[in-house]
C-alpha cells in the first residue's frame, strides 16, 4: 500500500512539473499576445501563473519592463507577498527605468505603502525622478499648413498634452483635416517629469515660467519654419 501512494505521489509531481515545464515553454510572437495571455491570466485570477510568466519575459520584452515590472509586482500582491511585490519594482531600477508619481496613490498599493522596504524603494524613486527633472525642458513643435502660402494669414491653435502624456502621445489627437489646413498649429511638451516618458503641468509657478516663454519661442519657430530653415 505505501509503495502504491509513493508511486501515485510521483505520478501527480511528475504531471504537475510537465504542466509547469509546459507554461515556461509557450512562446509568443509578440509582446501584445503575451499581454493578452497575461489579461487571461488576471482574469482568472492566476496570479501565480501571471507572475512566472512576467518573470521569464523580462529579457524578452526590455522596452516594457515598466508595464512587465508592475505587473510583476501586483501579481505577487494579489498573492499576499508584499516583499516580492517590491522586489518586482526594485528590478525596474535594477534595469535602468524609473515609475511615475502617481503609479502608487491606487488603494491596491496600500498593504504595502508602509512597508519599509517599499518606502526605501519610493524614497529612490523619488531620486530618479528628480534626477530627470534636472535635465527635462519644455518642447515646442510647430506645424504649418498642407499648404501653406506664405502671402496668407493663418491663426494659430496651441495644443498642450494632458497629465502624464507626451507630444508623442497627444499630437496624433490634434491632426484633423481643418487643422492641418487652415492653422498653424504648435504642440507644446511641459518641462515637468511625470514618468520616463509622460510629463504634467501640475507646478503652476513653473508652469506660468514655461508658458510666459512660450510666445517668443513660437514665434521663433514659426518664422524658421516658414523660410525653410
Amino acid at each position: 500500500m505505501k509503495k502504491t501512494f509513493v508511486i501515485l505521489g510521483i505520478v501527480l509531481y511528475s504531471l504537475a512539473w510537465a504542466s509547469l515545464q509546459a507554461q515556461e515553454k509557450r512562446e509568443f510572437g509578440s509582446y501584445k499576445e503575451m499581454r493578452e495571455y497575461l489579461g487571461e491570466l488576471f482574469k482568472q485570477e492566476k496570479y501565480g501563473e501571471a507572475a512566472s510568466l512576467l518573470e521569464s519575459v523580462l529579457d524578452r520584452f526590455p522596452d516594457h519592463v515598466w508595464a512587465n515590472t508592475v505587473n510583476l509586482a501586483l501579481a505577487r500582491l494579489f498573492q499576499g507577498d508584499m516583499d516580492k511585490a517590491v522586489q518586482a519594482l526594485e528590478e525596474g531600477h535594477r534595469r535602468g527605468i524609473f515609475y511615475g508619481h502617481w503609479d502608487f496613490v491606487a488603494k491596491r498599493w496600500d498593504t504595502v505603502r508602509n512597508t519599509p522596504r517599499f518606502e526605501a524603494f519610493y524614497k529612490e524613486n523619488e531620486a530618479r525622478i528628480a534626477e530627470a527633472q534636472k535635465k527635462a525642458v519644455m518642447s515646442i513643435e510647430a506645424a504649418m499648413p498642407a499648404k501653406y502660402d506664405p502671402a496668407k494669414k493663418y491663426p494659430l491653435f496651441i495644443a498642450l498634452h494632458g497629465g502624464g502624456e507626451s507630444t508623442a502621445d497627444f499630437k496624433l489627437s490634434w491632426t484633423s483635416p481643418r487643422l492641418r489646413g487652415e492653422f498653424i498649429t504648435v504642440y507644446i511638451q511641459s518641462s515637468q517629469v511625470a514618468s520616463m516618458n509622460g510629463f504634467h503641468w501640475q507646478d503652476v509657478a513653473v508652469t506660468r515660467k514655461d508658458l510666459e516663454a512660450l510666445l517668443d519661442r513660437a514665434i521663433g519657430l514659426i518664422f524658421s519654419a516658414e523660410s525653410g530653415k
